[in-house]
């Protein structure tokens, strides 16, 4: 496995170089924000220990650079820091974080629990039996013939109103598929306006509160979304306004939020995703569709 230390305390790039080296791992070391970024887009290891601030600059600059050059990289960071550091906020790529000083064990653990699937032997989900498969098949084909909807998917339906993505995610919850709602409206709208039982909604907000989760907290509402999907049969996850996500966590973070949750998910969840086509522009939109269909609705 390769291991990215990335910090400016020579001591302590010194104990972590030899005790990853020690557990058989290859080791690389960095000490500033244009070294560390650098040597991922080099090297691109399998984990990243990353210090709070590389010569006083936020480490994480190191992550949001390299991921303006390869949108596409996945990184599994731990944050280094001390007890008088805030943790940072959500990110996509933060898996955890390690306080100042830590114990060898704790770093072993952690380079022990870190699986690295061969490139050559990608993993597979279990293979579903004779009955499951002609189950889903046919339930799937009826989904798919009545909305016109490949299912397993991801959509992006540009609207200037999330009308379009609505009418997708009745389709399918005729089609009794269960259903995630990610919105910033409010939970009664929502339910009034879909009025299907097998629907689960989280709401979020700027200034979060009992029934309204931090919209600006994309990895913990990834952990949310991983979740409902590992727990449903044949799930469809409906975000109702991208835009409102990119207004709150810029283009780089939401654009990271999205491609990870779809990767992640491909085959086994659908993606019902509305987005204001003028709150993106060219660029974040090529991107996006990347691995997206793309429908245009006429508001």
């Amino acid at each position: 496995m390769k291991v990215l230390v990335a910090d400016d305390n020579v001591a302590i790039q010194e104990i972590l170089r030899e005790i990853v080296t020690n557990t058989g791992n290859q080791v690389f070391l960095a000490s500033s924000v244009s070294e560390t970024a650098d040597s991922i887009l080099d090297n691109r290891p399998d984990l990243i220990f990353l210090d709070m601030y590389l010569g006083g600059e936020p480490g994480m600059k190191a992550i949001d650079i390299v991921h303006e050059e390869d949108v596409a990289m996945n990184m599994k960071v731990y944050i280094l820091k001390n007890s008088k550091e805030f943790i940072p906020k959500d990110e996509a790529f933060v898996v955890g974080v390690i306080e100042k000083p830590f114990r060898s064990a704790d770093i072993i653990d952690i380079l022990s629990g870190t699986k690295i699937a061969p490139e050559s032997e990608p993993q597979q989900a279990p293979r579903p039996s004779r009955r499951e498969k002609r189950r889903k098949s046919k339930d799937t084909q009826a989904a798919e013939e009545q909305t016109g909807l490949p299912s397993g998917s991801a959509h992006l339906i540009l609207e200037g109103s999330p009308a379009g993505v609505y009418k997708y995610a009745s389709d399918f919850a005729d089609a009794g598929y269960n259903m995630l709602i990610i919105t910033s409206n409010k939970i009664k709208a929502v339910r009034e306006k879909m009025k299907y039982g097998k629907m689960n909604v989280i709401a979020l907000s700027a200034k979060p509160r009992l029934d309204y989760k931090d919209i600006r907290a994309l990895g913990s509402l990834m952990e949310s979304v991983n979740s409902f999907i590992a727990e449903s049969a044949r799930p469809v996850i409906v975000v109702d306004g991208l835009s409102a996500l990119i207004e709150k966590n810029g283009i780089n973070r939401t654009l990271t939020f999205i491609r990870q949750l779809t990767a992640k998910n491909a085959g086994s969840a659908t993606f019902l995703i509305s987005l204001n086509e003028n709150s993106i522009d060219k660029k974040g939109l090529d991107i996006l569709v990347h691995n997206m269909e793309i429908h245009k609705t006429v508001d």
